[in-house]
């Protein structure tokens, strides 16, 4: 059911809680991005991941948000990846930061299997 939902516009709108969500990241989350970025070696790049294309507003605004919240401009590859259904996965290093319906969906199996 979730596939017939996934749109570009979903993946936008997503986008948008992302960027607001980052700009209220709480003080432990974002010391862990600021930890996460400051361990990159020169030549790496913050991978975001999105379910549809992004186009360039979207990417100037990940880029603009992740750079802030990290405390340090970054670099960035962006790529495309249908399996998140709709959203965004950014991975800073050894910080993952999930806004999708894949991982949402994975979350929630692991919590019906843990109990």
């Amino acid at each position: 059911m979730l596939q017939r939902l996934a749109s570009p516009a979903l993946t936008s709108a997503i986008v948008d809680i992302f960027l607001e969500d980052l700009r209220q990241l709480p003080e432990p989350e974002q010391a862990a991005l600021h930890k996460a970025a400051a361990g990159l070696i020169t030549a790496s790049a913050v991978e975001i991941a999105s379910a549809h294309p992004l186009g360039a507003a979207e990417q100037a605004g990940l880029t603009q948000a992740l750079s802030a919240a990290a405390g340090q401009a970054l670099t960035f590859n962006f790529a495309t990846d249908p399996a998140l259904i709709a959203g965004v996965r950014a991975v800073v290093g050894e910080c993952q930061l999930h806004a999708n319906l894949a991982d949402e969906l994975a979350f929630f199996r692991r919590q019906i299997n843990h109990d």
